[in-house]
């Protein structure tokens, strides 16, 4: 067995994988296409889709102080060979709503406590572009609020181009919408509230924005005011941003077979991957094959035992993409929302496949319209785009393992009273 890449399973930082060498799939040409659709852009898909990868890599290509490592971190992918005029010339601020956590009692303490973190190293990253006292200021400064003012006044005073990158924009307010329901979420994202405040001050303070998350209902009720947001998610051009298509899996398995680490013949395994993690579409084509995409952890996951085991795993869908029963319950109640959610989920079991027209955004309450809960179930990558019916969407389930994971189980909720 010769040396071979190995995959990067399990690691979401971009500058961690190139410097150990291991594989990478190339999605840097669609750095040049969004700085062409925009400077303020959104995307929603489905966890384990490699969104968090994808926001470390754009870090690291639009960081001014990344500009000395540029060759080791792309001079093998196509951006490498086509930088765009943005290479390389921000302050970039990434933040991670997942990390704080917290409950919607807890949510200002541990989000505030975060941003003094982020602000915190981003004023020391960036000190030498600034006057002498910038950082001594800084920690003067009492309140959370008076820090990120004073970040991007002195952001805009002293004419920096700015980055912000956002991951898990919506991690909080899915947590309570699933936890408590249309009450507490409305509360919280009242024009009034701490979270949808936080959101309006980074309107106009950075030259850039790119949020990314899994749910599109935070969008439209945080993000109201936010209206000069272009959201990529069902743009056909952005379908394939994240994800495997079929040529990346193909060369995937071409890669090993030639160092010599598998022997698996190309079209069966590309099959039976197909069959278990791919079949996602994002956007509305009149033909979606040839346009659907892979889970790529899933993909990673099954490889990574071909490789080290020599043979498939015995359990096809990987433990740490599974939501657990409890949270399924959840997204059936929805705190005993009205609309006929759990009949929508009998219809996709029994049936493969259900009618709506996919929404860009919908606030909370038109939960309980059953077509936005529909639109929901295709945002949590539950179903999605089988083809197109007029204007609606045939929504279908994916693949074995969504099935597996989901449907089969919900099968059993016609026994099961959540009125």
């Amino acid at each position: 067995m010769g040396q071979y890449k190995l995959l990067p399973y399990g690691i979401s930082d971009y500058a961690q994988v190139k410097r150990e060498g291991k594989y990478m799939v190339d999605k840097t040409m669609y750095l040049e296409r969004m700085e062409r659709t925009g400077n303020f852009l959104f995307l929603i898909r489905p966890r384990r889709f490699g969104k968090s990868l994808f926001l470390s890599m754009m870090e690291s290509y639009y960081d001014i102080e990344a500009k000395d490592n540029f060759d080791l971190l792309f001079g093998d992918t196509y951006v490498g060979s086509h930088p765009t005029p943005e290479r390389n010339e921000y302050q970039v601020l990434r933040l991670d709503f997942s990390k704080p956590g917290g409950n919607k009692d807890t949510i200002e303490k541990n989000v505030n406590g975060y941003l003094d973190l982020k602000y915190g190293n981003f004023v020391a990253k960036y000190a030498k572009y600034y006057p002498e006292d910038y950082v001594r200021k800084f920690e003067a400064l009492k309140s959370t609020s008076d820090r990120v003012n004073f970040v991007h006044i002195m952001i805009k005073r002293f004419q920096m181009k700015a980055y912000l990158i956002v991951d898990e924009y919506d991690y909080f307010t899915n947590n309570v919408l699933d936890q408590h329901g249309e009450a507490v979420y409305n509360a919280m994202t009242n024009a009034e509230y701490y979270y949808c405040d936080l959101f309006k001050k980074f309107k106009g303070s950075f030259d850039r924005i790119f949020m990314m998350g899994v749910n599109p209902v935070t969008m439209d009720d945080v993000t109201s005011g936010y209206n000069i947001a272009t959201a990529l998610t069902l743009k056909k051009n952005y379908n394939e941003m994240l994800g495997f298509c079929d040529e990346d899996v193909r060369e995937m398995i071409c890669y090993y077979n030639e160092a010599g680490s598998v022997s698996l013949d190309e079209e069966e395994t590309l099959n039976v991957l197909r069959r278990w993690y791919g079949g996602y579409c994002f956007s509305e084509y009149n033909d979606v094959e040839g346009h659907t995409v892979f889970n790529t952890t899933m993909v990673l996951y099954y490889l990574k035992h071909i490789i080290f085991d020599g043979k498939a795993p015995s359990d096809m869908i990987d433990k740490n993409t599974i939501r657990s029963s409890v949270d399924i319950d959840r997204l059936v109640r929805l705190d005993s929302l009205g609309g006929n959610r759990k009949g929508v989920l009998l219809e996709i079991a029994n049936n493969g496949f259900s009618r709506c027209k996919v929404s860009r955004c919908f606030p909370a309450y038109q939960l309980i319209d059953p077509n936005m809960f529909k639109n929901l179930l295709f945002y949590y990558g539950m179903v999605t785009i089988k083809g197109m019916r007029g204007a609606q969407s045939i929504l279908g389930i994916p693949n074995n393992s969504v099935r597996e994971q989901y449907y089969n189980y919900l099968l059993k909720l016609d026994k099961v009273d959540y009125s």
